[in-house]
């Protein structure tokens, strides 16, 4: 209705120029009206899709059932879990995800770090790396020195715990000592969160990984996440020379996030269908690790869910990609609950975005099967690099 209005308004408005005003002023000002008219419906647009993807009934608090036993909290494979941010200034951004993590890991009893790079200047001596996506690894290295827990949970800052009846635990292979996994709708493994066995294999790796800043390509490199692949296939099947340097042709010639796929499909192919290499690093298939992109599917979650990618404030309900809708009802956490009983209260559903494994399921199969083509139309592209 408003825009019929707008439309009628600026059509009054063009027809009221003078008649001899030149044409071109006359198609500007058609132009600009178009382009009003346009951003209007935009908003109304935008507006009318939040409010359907907000939409819910009646609110539903968790209740929280899953307990860690004695003999976890006792265990030599004791977890932490652990976030850097490269500083302060922007906390807010990630506040929901931060204090939901915190929560949890109060309740469970896990160690929880927060680590401010830019407060610390021992840290920054020790990780001297330009780039804070390199720096972070070199942080959680340096940190596993001061904690006598054997595994550490690092997590991007952005992630959040969607479902407290998780335990880490679940995720650990004690074959290896690193664990990443499979990025769903694309073919990266993801370098925004990992599970490290605090042990030499552990932090060398984590170093090696942090210095390959100093080994980028000037390309379209992909930072840390474009370096996580070349680390993998130099680590884990060094053997395999000629088919990395032809992968590292593409990487070499990237000059956009299209060609970073190719790279990385590249890469995916040399390391084959092996996804664990033991006393070193597995990558979890698709669909079955601790995490995944709120995004895919509009924040709906089921019991299987744990974490959830991707819970920054200026993304939340915005017209662009990763757009996400929360999943609660409030998005402050009390934090003094988190020790209690009443720990579930934090986490307020929308009773709407609660959906059965099935459902989510469904949903998360058919993005891969997708994945699937474009990794194939990938890999058809690599020889236009060579």
């Amino acid at each position: 209705m408003k825009g019929s209005f707008l439309i009628r308004l600026f059509t009054n408005i063009v027809a009221k120029i003078p008649s001899r005003c030149d044409s071109t002023r006359q198609r500007c000002a058609l132009l600009f009206c178009l382009v009003a008219i346009a951003f209007v419906e935009e908003v109304y647009l935008a507006n009318g899709r939040n409010a359907y993807r907000n939409f819910y009934r009646r609110t539903i608090p968790a209740i929280i059932y899953k307990k860690r036993s004695n003999e976890q909290l006792l265990s030599k494979n004791s977890v932490a879990i652990i976030s850097v941010l490269k500083d302060r200034r922007n906390y807010e951004e990630y506040r929901l995800a931060q204090d939901s993590f915190e929560c949890y890991a109060i309740y469970h009893k896990y160690p929880w770090m927060v680590v401010d790079l830019s407060a610390n200047a021992t840290l920054q001596r020790l990780c001297p790396q330009k780039d804070f996506m390199f720096a972070r690894h070199c942080v959680v290295a340096h940190k596993m020195d001061d904690i006598s827990v054997h595994w550490i949970l690092f997590i991007d800052a952005d992630m959040g715990v969607v479902n407290p009846n998780h335990l880490i635990e679940e995720w650990i292979d004690v074959d290896v000592d690193l664990i990443f996994y499979d990025r769903i709708f694309n073919f990266e493994i993801m370098a925004g969160s990992y599970i490290v066995r605090n042990s030499n294999y552990g932090r060398n790796f984590l170093n090696y990984w942090a210095n390959y800043e100093y080994r980028l390509p000037p390309s379209f490199h992909g930072s840390d996440n474009g370096a996580i692949h070349n680390v993998f296939m130099e680590l884990m099947v060094p053997q395999k020379v000629n088919e990395r340097r032809r992968c590292e042709k593409v990487w070499n010639a990237s000059k956009s996030f299209d060609d970073l796929f190719v790279y990385e499909a590249c890469v995916r192919e040399v390391l084959g269908r092996v996804n664990k290499w033991p006393g070193k690093a597995r990558i979890l298939n698709k669909g079955i690790a601790w995490s995944r992109d709120t995004w895919l599917t509009n924040s709906m979650w089921c019991e299987k869910d744990f974490v959830l990618h991707g819970w920054q404030r200026r993304k939340m309900d915005a017209v662009i990609f990763a757009s996400w809708p929360s999943p609660f009802t409030s998005v402050a956490f009390n934090m003094s609950f988190c020790g209690t009983d009443d720990a579930g209260l934090n986490w307020n559903y929308k009773d709407t975005f609660i959906r059965t494994e099935k459902e989510i399921e469904t949903i998360i199969d058919g993005i891969i099967a997708e994945t699937a083509i474009s990794y194939k139309n990938a890999l058809d592209r690599i020889n236009n690099f060579l």
